[in-house]
């Protein structure tokens, strides 16, 4: 069986204002990400899937 590597990306608003993550991670590590910035008092925070090759967010029905 062969493994599909997924991409994520993070959106929070952090000081009044949006931002996103320049990078993409491994679900695993976005999650830790999503703690880490809860943790720091980030609002809104949530992770989303992005093509790997284009960095385009990906809609999932």
């Amino acid at each position: 069986m062969r493994a599909t590597m997924r991409n994520f990306r993070i959106r929070w608003t952090e000081d009044g204002r949006p931002r996103e993550s320049a990078v993409s991670y491994s679900e695993r590590v976005a999650e830790r990400e999503v703690a880490a910035k809860r943790d720091n008092g980030a609002v809104d925070v949530e992770m989303f899937e992005v093509d790997p090759m284009t960095g385009e967010e990906l809609v999932r029905s």
